[in-house]
């Protein structure tokens, strides 16, 4: 049975990552600048579609290694919780959960996290070191972020802490790119904003820190091997959840981006200009009222299990 717990205050640095780390400890201080209002976020980002939830059963909890202890109560964390987004599903979903704790880094986050879920345990603290204990968790939940600290230190520090043939699952929201407004979005106004060494899910550069831990690895690393290959699966979002309703939920969603929340108002401004002026000469858009229009999205599911 899932217990709630009191709040935690310890703050948990990243101080470990190395020097070939830097680029990700520099962006994740930058996304932390930019995730700064949880109230805004949370209300333009999507929510998560029951059948990823219905996924995770299947493909990830199905699988354990032992079907006679498939209801044993689990340990379960989630890093990088965020405003909770996925959190309140999450605990929703699984039924036999022993403890549940949410680590977010993001003070803003954070209190908006826990105004929405008082009840459960919340961490100030980082991927690179949790504090937690060795062989303490048996699943790890990161939703819409491990391309921020996609690290061997990150990956190293998760094995620790998970009990052999735990599970590391990761989730994202991507735009649906098979939507051409939406894909043009992506392309036109948002890519353009971005840093060329910013960390972006889409680019795919996330997996190569599993290549040098992985079984399937090919690579000649003298890097332990942590976890076994990675497994792919993705379900459609049609984006419409969202907390509260919106005069423009495109616009809201576009400049919730963490590169664009950190440019200067009149630069925000000049992006919400070409969203506009796209949407106002597309054919698919152009004649659509903006409050009945949502980004669509391609939710991904990967996971894989600690050896």
């Amino acid at each position: 049975m899932f217990r709630p717990f009191k709040r935690l205050g310890t703050f948990l640095s990243s101080k470990n990552l190395t020097k070939s780390n830097q680029r990700y400890r520099l962006v994740h201080e930058q996304a932390l600048k930019g995730f700064t209002d949880g109230n805004y976020y949370d209300k333009s980002r999507p929510t998560y579609p029951t059948g990823i939830f219905d996924l995770i059963h299947t493909r990830v909890l199905g699988s354990r290694r032992n079907p006679s202890k498939t209801n044993q109560s689990l340990k379960v964390l989630e890093i990088a919780a965020g405003t909770g987004k996925f959190t309140e599903k999450l605990i929703k979903s699984i039924k036999n959960m022993d403890s549940f704790i949410a680590l977010e880094p993001s003070d803003g986050f954070r209190e908006t996290l826990q105004e929405k879920l008082p009840n459960i345990q919340t961490i100030n603290g980082s991927a690179n070191s949790t504090g937690l204990d060795n062989h303490s968790q048996d699943i790890i939940f990161v939703a819409q972020a491990f391309h921020w600290f996609a690290t061997t230190s990150a990956l190293k520090e998760i094995h620790r802490i998970l009990k052999p043939g735990g599970f590391l699952v990761l989730v994202w929201n991507g735009y649906d790119r098979s939507v051409d407004w939406i894909k043009r979005i992506e392309d036109e106004v948002i890519v353009p904003q971005y840093p060329s060494d910013t960390p972006r899910y889409q680019s795919g550069e996330w997996k190569e820190c599993f290549e040098k831990v992985c079984s399937n690895s090919n690579s000649n690393s003298d890097h332990q091997i942590l976890f076994e290959p990675l497994s792919f699966a993705h379900v459609a979002n049609d984006g419409k959840a969202v907390v509260t309703e919106s005069e423009h939920p495109v616009r809201d969603r576009v400049l919730s981006t963490s590169v664009i929340l950190n440019l200067p108002d009149k630069e925000r401004e000049q992006v919400s200009a070409q969203l506009d002026k796209l949407l106002d000469t597309h054919p698919d858009t152009r004649s659509r009222e903006r409050r009945d229009l949502y980004i669509t999205y391609r939710t991904e599911l990967v996971w894989t299990r600690a050896l």
